[in-house]
């Protein structure tokens, strides 16, 4: 593991031969030599990855490139490492393709540890461990990385536009990092009441939340730090739990403080990061913007994916508190697009408040995943604190957001009214990502499947009882108007209700009014949620995402990340019920709701005493016509039949994406050889590297031991990500309920199935031994295997992943050749039929 391969060295280096960086008065280090490669492979949004160079890293054989070194790609083709060079500001100065590799040999004169920002870099390696890069050049990565006295090899993925490297020395040991911080604005009033400025003297103290980065500069563990906050000379606030950092960690960490705002407040806001003594290490100090409540502002909260503070823009309804409650619109932003540049777009409105989620950063991940999440998460935040008609919540967004509010509008179309995409692409592979029409195999079928969530067009007929608006410009260069008129074509098949208007002349973005075109929002002010009907009918992908539309749900299916499908309707005069379903297993009928604006009383349903129930052809009588629930499963020999209704609910099993929620912990081993346990801890600390610069997260990381003494502690259910395997992770046999799968030093069983060798990688999703929370495992049998999972690109938006995946390193060099096997438990986290999984042929070796 100790491989002197490259880490993004962020450096302003002078005009000498030998660039050096300008560091106080300490010697700065000297880049001796560049050398560029162009790609080596491919990978793209798939779960499949090809790379010679990292197959090497993945052997452990190393790599330090001569001048002229050739190296054959994994699509065949020579490439040939050369000489290029850094400019001034630190930019690479010759041409390499993005997905080629950037080598630094860099001469320091003492071991230090340094600060790397490589911006348009996917990732870096240092001391032969995986960092994460500024891939989109937001400027908010800072790395620290430990150089040795001596030459250090550092190598970079050339990600987006040219590489640029630059270099500092950290303020402190342990220090605060405001290059990357999520704040609040500083509010007097309520959204529907507030005055034009602060009041003389103000109340009580509100409480906000915000987030900062701490960073560990040093090689030995951080413990016991704490933040503690204030505005204006104020109270300090100091953080309740300590932290506990890794060698060379970076972490955003959301902490607390109150402000009175009035007519003096001036928002200076101070933040310390202190030992749990009360010892002051580092401070900074912040403005924060004060506004009215009633203006367009920023908000944060607390988010229930990983316990991360973020934010979002809103725009308040300028009615009247006695004026009828007004709708709710969720606005998408594009690509690069912050949240509050978003809400900015907007003209208040009298009949809508507008709220701005984040995708968890400007990029993020295209609306999808834990994009979309966020935009949950920021409704349900936003609904909490507005006053709105339920029934009138729209959605809307440009660009990259109009292919969210394609994405989510017909994933949870029982959310909206209508929906208004603008310049919007499909998915990803009607808008540059290509597939082949048909699956190259079994294998390939199943990684497809997984993909279910993001294929918009399969599900575009749960718009059938929402509005449309379609809006794009005849003249967009970045998303092509056959996008939207794809769309057109699809929806005049069946939709009652849309609208398309392309705009002459227009191109990406024509203003304001890309978002605020009137007679867009004139549309949206029309329309109204429909009343509870006695004809329903909704398809979904996954029941984690979507598992009912008004009275009718799904509670479990036959095949998971495959398309479920159940349509009800009530025929009053035959006093039956007919429901047809498609891969659903378990079923359920809200025949009696409380009575409330969001679920209207079912009034068409009274007295159904005699009523039948018709159920894909079979005839059934529910057991008690009076319960509020009635339940319908399937046995695959049986057919239908009537289940209790009252009980436990079935909690879906999540995918292997989806397991990185709940709060969850990234768990590393500590019980194998050095060499896997500098693994397991350096892939935890790169994976929440990665989460959080796409996704602004906050996942916690932890040793096995650490956790096994929490949960002895203070035993809680949350999430849980396992770096390791059976034989090397001590939280192994507490967390994982192995009788799915098994992984062990050189073999790995699913099901019946056993593969051997030292080289395979494994990762699943499984239930915990309680039941109740998930388990994702990335795994190996052997430092190959581990290894060659580093990059599997599980944070990527659009790649999916099955529940459960074993391949090779061979995978690294020849695609879906190197995987053995992939495939999908049932709803229980079993293994199912062989329908459900795909085997290399000559993969079973006993």
């Amino acid at each position: 593991m100790q491989l002197l391969l490259c880490a993004l060295l962020a450096l302003q280096l002078d005009d000498s031969p030998a660039s050096t960086v300008a560091s106080g008065r300490e010697a700065a280090p000297v880049v001796r030599r560049v050398l560029v490669i162009d790609p080596t492979g491919q990978s793209g949004r798939t779960a499949l990855l090809s790379d010679s160079v990292l197959e090497r890293l993945a052997r452990g054989t190393g790599l330090q490139p001569r001048t002229g070194e050739a190296l054959r790609s994994t699509t065949g083709e020579e490439r040939v490492w050369r000489e290029a060079s850094l400019g001034p500001q630190g930019g690479l100065v010759g041409e390499v393709r993005g997905g080629g590799w950037c080598w630094l040999e860099v001469e320091h004169g003492r071991d230090q540890v340094v600060l790397l920002e490589a911006q348009g870099c996917s990732f870096v390696y240092a001391a032969g461990e995986p960092r994460m890069a500024d891939l989109y050049a937001l400027g908010v990565l800072r790395t620290p990385i430990a150089l040795r006295h001596g030459t250090n090899g550092l190598l970079a993925r050339v990600g987006r536009g040219q590489p640029r490297f630059a270099f500092s020395s950290p303020p402190a040991p342990r220090y605060l990092d405001t290059s990357d911080v999520t704040l609040p604005d500083l509010l007097f009033g309520t959204v529907e009441s507030a005055p034009a400025t602060p009041p003389e003297r103000a109340s009580s103290p509100a409480r906000y939340l915000a987030a900062i980065v701490v960073v560990n500069a040093t090689e030995e563990r951080a413990s016991g730090l704490r933040l503690a906050a204030r505005v204006d000379q104020g109270t300090w606030v100091e953080s309740l739990s300590e932290l506990e950092l890794l060698p060379l960690e970076t972490r955003k960490v959301g902490f607390a403080f109150e402000a009175a705002v009035d007519a003096r407040t001036q928002g200076r806001l101070q933040v310390e990061l202190r030992t749990a003594t009360g010892e002051r290490l580092h401070a900074v100090e912040m403005t924060l913007a004060v506004r009215s409540a009633r203006t367009t502002h920023r908000r944060t909260f607390t988010s229930e994916i990983d316990g991360s503070v973020q934010y979002y823009g809103i725009v308040p309804s300028s009615a009247e508190p006695t004026d009828p409650p007004p709708a709710l619109i969720l606005s998408l932003h594009g690509a690069s697009v912050e949240a509050s540049g978003q809400a900015a777009s907007y003209a208040a409105k009298p009949w809508a408040h507008i709220v701005a989620p984040t995708n968890r950063r400007p990029y993020g991940f295209d609306w999808e995943d834990w994009g979309r999440a966020d935009a949950l998460e920021v409704l349900a935040d936003a609904e909490s604190l507005v006053r709105f008609d339920p029934r009138r919540r729209l959605l809307t967004g440009h660009s990259m957001g109009g292919h969210g509010t394609w994405n989510l509008g017909v994933l949870r179309s029982d959310l909206f009214a209508a929906i208004a995409p603008s310049a919007g692409w499909v998915d990803f592979w009607h808008y540059g990502a290509t597939e082949t029409p048909q699956p190259a195999d079994a294998l390939d079928a199943m990684l497809r499947r997984a993909t279910a969530p993001s294929r918009t067009l399969t599900l575009l007929r749960n718009l059938e009882a929402r509005g449309v608006y379609v809006l794009h410009g005849d003249a967009d260069d970045n998303v092509p108007v056959e996008q939207a008129r794809r769309m057109r074509e699809e929806l005049a098949q069946f939709h009652p209700n849309f609208v398309y208007y392309e705009r002459p002349g227009a191109g990406h973005w024509w203003g304001s009014e890309c978002v605020d075109w009137p007679p867009l929002m004139e549309f949206l002010k029309r329309q109204v949620r429909p009343q509870s009907a006695p004809s329903v009918a909704f398809t979904t992908p996954d029941l984690a995402l979507r598992d009912r539309e008004d009275w009718l749900a799904i509670e479990r299916v036959q095949r998971r990340s495959m398309p479920a499908s159940a349509s009800a309707k009530f025929d009053a005069a035959a006093a039956t019920l007919r429901i047809t379903t498609e891969n659903a297993a378990r079923i359920s009928i809200a025949v009696r709701r409380d009575d409330s604006s969001d679920s209207p009383r079912l009034e068409w349903l009274d007295g159904l005493a005699q009523c039948k129930v018709e159920l894909d052809g079979q005839s059934l009588v529910p057991r008690d016509t009076h319960e509020r629930v009635w339940r319908f499963e399937r046995d695959a020999r049986a057919g239908w039949s009537v289940v209790e209704a009252e009980g436990s609910t079935v909690v879906a099993l999540p995918s292997f994406k989806g397991a990185f929620r709940e709060r969850f912990r990234l768990v590393y081993a500590t019980g194998g050889s050095a060499e896997e346990n500098a693994w397991a801890a350096a892939k935890a600390r790169f994976d929440a590297e990665q989460f959080r610069y796409r996704g602004n997260a906050s996942p916690r990381v932890q040793s096995d031991v650490e956790w096994l003494a929490e949960q002895a502690n203070d035993p809680r259910e949350h999430g849980l990500v396992l770096y390791g395997n059976a034989d090397i992770h001590r939280a192994w046999s507490t967390a994982v309920e192995d009788s799915a799968i098994e992984v062990h030093r050189g073999w790995a069983r699913v099901g019946t199935r056993r593969v051997e060798g030292d080289d395979l990688a494994v990762l699943a999703v499984l239930r915990s031994r309680s039941g109740r929370s998930c388990v994702a495992l990335i795994s190996g049998t052997g430092p190959n295997g581990l290894r060659t999972a580093n990059h599997l690109p599980y944070f990527v938006s659009g790649a999916g992943f099955p529940d459960w995946l074993v391949l090779r390193t061979a995978m690294l060099a020849r695609g879906l050749e190197g995987i053995e096997g992939a495939g999908f438990f049932d709803s229980e986290g079993r293994c199912s039929s062989e329908q459900d999984e795909a085997w290399r042929a000559g993969s079973d070796r006993r």
